[in-house]
Order: structure tokens, then sequence, then C-alpha cells
């Protein structure tokens, strides 16, 4: 019984192997990312093909060439899906796709060679996808009845991803909602896809979509993250795309911004550069008002993380989470600090004896700044909700309670 098991499996995968060589839809795909990879060169050079001659700089060696190979992945995949059930499992159909484009040599993943690093690694370069399938296909279902999927190609140093979404509707899956850039237009912003968030419907059948990514680069962990907001109607109309945001960002979280989306607001959860060059905990949540979004409450997971966004928040947004009874001051404080662009070598934190709903961030002096000490008055009325309640150059009263050992 055993031999006949594994007999079958072999003709199985055997006939899987045939039908991944004669698939003319890989092979064409094939055909156009292949004149844009890198060759190494026995002098640690590299050569690229005809199509990316020139264009290393600012366009990460991408050309408008990968928006149609981006088009001719998506297209064999949605021909893919029509072996995916309604209640099917997507990762065995992930995994089915990504054998096969494994087998079409359309990732650029280590040959057999036991010390080769992998075909996008050569001398002298950080790391170049291009003309590559990068990374691996990803198939979910973050919402009932939403599959999403997601595919990128590589460029150098990361990734131009796309996303997909697809209800199941008269039998079959269809694509209701897309993140995708043509690549060579002045808006392209290459990036990592992360992940994507569905809200539930609405009794209308509507839902909102949240895509989270960031920026990949070869060197440091400053770079942006991207998080774009959408709603998606059940009709035939267009999804209107409701928030384009770009942040500067550490990413050397993980994962580097997280995110939820309900019907009527979405959060933004990430790491910022702060004042005293170490990051802060940053929460981008946002009121869904039709097509207007309103940054809400709350705005940091901590005192000193919210001292950071209040001072980073333009002042009509730090407004709503300043006492009224010391406006003025913190008005003048605010401005004067942004148009300063303070620095700050360290921001303890120090709890203020009773009263325990009080704290006292103090933004220690940067010495290359000249710049004396400040010291910010914190409310904390509980989890999460903060307000301002002063800025000075002295310490307050009875806020000597060290709360960073």
């Amino acid at each position: 019984m055993r031999r006949a098991s594994c007999f079958v499996l072999a003709t199985a995968l055997a006939c899987a192997t045939t039908a991944f060589a004669a698939d003319p839809a890989l092979t064409g795909l094939h055909d156009m990312l292949t004149p844009l990879r890198h060759v190494a060169a026995g002098d640690g050079d590299d050569h690229r093909g005809p199509y990316n001659a020139g264009t290393r700089g600012g366009e990460r060696d991408a050309t408008p060439a990968l928006t149609g190979a981006k088009h001719a992945l998506r297209d064999w995949i949605e021909s893919r899906l029509a072996a995916l059930p309604a209640d099917g499992d997507e990762r065995v159909l992930a995994s089915r796709l990504n054998a096969a484009l494994r087998h079409a040599d359309l990732f650029c993943e280590r040959t057999a060679a036991a010390d080769d690093p992998g075909r996008c690694s050569f001398p002298h370069e950080d790391w170049n996808s291009i003309g590559f399938v990068y990374p691996e296909i990803r198939l979910d279902r973050p919402a009932k009845r939403v599959l999403v999927v997601r595919a990128g190609l590589g460029i150098l140093c990361g990734t131009d991803m796309s996303a997909y979404a697809y209800i199941w509707r008269a039998g079959k899956w269809r694509r209701i909602w897309e993140s995708e850039q043509a690549i060579g237009e002045e808006s392209w912003r290459p990036q990592g896809i992360l992940a994507v968030r569905v809200s539930e419907p609405d009794a209308a059948g509507n839902r909102n979509f949240l895509t989270l990514g960031n920026m990949d680069w070869c060197q440091s962990n400053f770079y942006p993250i991207y998080a774009r907001l959408w709603r998606a109607a059940a009709a035939s109309t267009a999804p209107k795309l409701l928030l384009d945001l770009e942040q500067g960002a550490f990413l050397g979280a993980e994962p580097p911004a997280e995110g939820r989306v309900g019907l009527g607001d979405v959060t933004i959860r990430f790491e910022r550069p702060g004042f005293d060059d170490i990051s802060h905990s940053a929460i981008l949540h946002f009121r869904i008002d039709g097509d207007r979004l309103q940054r809400i409450s709350p705005i940091a997971p901590d005192p000193k993380s919210f001292a950071e966004e209040w001072l980073h928040a333009p002042w009509p947004e730090a407004a709503r989470w300043s006492a009224p009874s010391a406006m003025d001051s913190l008005r003048e404080w605010h401005e004067k600090l942004q148009s300063d662009e303070y620095g700050a070598s360290g921001m303890p934190v120090r709890g203020c004896t009773g009263k325990p709903a009080r704290v006292e961030v103090n933004a220690e002096p940067n010495a290359s700044k000249q710049q004396g000490g400040l010291f910010f008055l914190v409310a904390a009325a509980s989890a999460e909700q903060f307000e301002m309640l002063g800025v000075g150059t002295e310490p307050h009263a009875g806020c000597d309670v060290d709360l960073d050992r």
C-alpha cells in the first residue's frame, strides 16, 4: 500500500512538473523579466540588460517594462484562482503557485551550489532582485468571504508589491479592489506591502481596505512607511482612495507597522524617529466620516511618546490634546519648539507625588544644539489617553519619582 501511495505521489509530482514547464503564461513572464536581470562578471562588476541601462538612480533599476510584468503575473494568478473553491485552503494554492514560479526559474533563490548566496547578490552589490518575482506569492483571508493576494517584483534593494482583493460571487472569485502602482509615474513609491486589513461590510456591502507598507532599502532602518485607505463599493464602481499616507519611521521594529480598520475608524501604529534620536511609538487613529478623516485619540501609548506626538502634530491637532486653561502658553511653546527643531539627548519620565494621574517628561538638553532642558507636564487619564498640561524650563513641584528604572 505504501509503495502504491508513493507511486501515486511521484506520478502527481511528475505531472505537476510537466504542467509547470509547459505553462505558456510563465514562459512569457520569464521572457519579459530575463533581459532585466543582472549578470555577474569576473571582475566583480555587474551587467544589466538593455531595458534598464542607465536607470540605476532614483528609479531603483525599475522601468515601465515591469508594469506589464506585474499585470502578466496578476493575470496568471487569477487564472489559477478558478481551482480554489469558496471554502478552499488558500495556503495550498499559494504553495502550488510558488512551486510553479520556482520551477519556471522566476525566483532569485540559491542555485545548487552550496556556497551560492543567491542570484540577487553579487560582489560589490547589496542585493538586487530585478528580473525576478520577489518575494513569494501570498494569499490570505483578512475578512469573511474576502481573499487577498499579495505579489511583488524585485527592484534594486527592495520590491515593488501589489495587492488584490476578491470576493466569491456567482461561483467564482471576482476582483473588487487592488493596490497597484504604475512604474514610471511621478507618484510611484516602491514598497513592500506588509499587510492588507479589511473591514466587515456595511448594510450595502461596502468595505474599507487598508494597506500597510514600507520602503525597502539596503542601508539604514529609517525610511518611510505607507498607509493607504480605500472604500470599496459592493457595486461595480471604482474604490475611492480616502487616505494616502507617507510617514518617516524606524523600520527595525517587527513588523514595521501594524493597523486595523473598521467601518468608522482606522488605526495605524509604528515607530517614529524621536527628538532624542530614539524612536517612539506613534498611533494614527482616524475617525472615518464619509470621505473625511479626522485624527482622534489615542495618539500614543505612553507619556513620552505622547509628548513627542504632541510636538510633532500641527497645532490644530495638538490643541485637541492641550489643557484649555493653558492653551495660550502651550500654543507659544508648540510654535517655538517646532520652529527651533528642538533636539534632546534623553527624555526620562517622572511621576508626580500626590497627583497619580500626572507625570512629567523631561527633555534633557542636547549639547550640540546649545539648548536647556524642557519639562512637559502630562495628564494620564487612562491607558493611551493623555492631555498636555504645561511646558516649562523648570521641573514641576512634586514630580520627582523616577519611572524609568
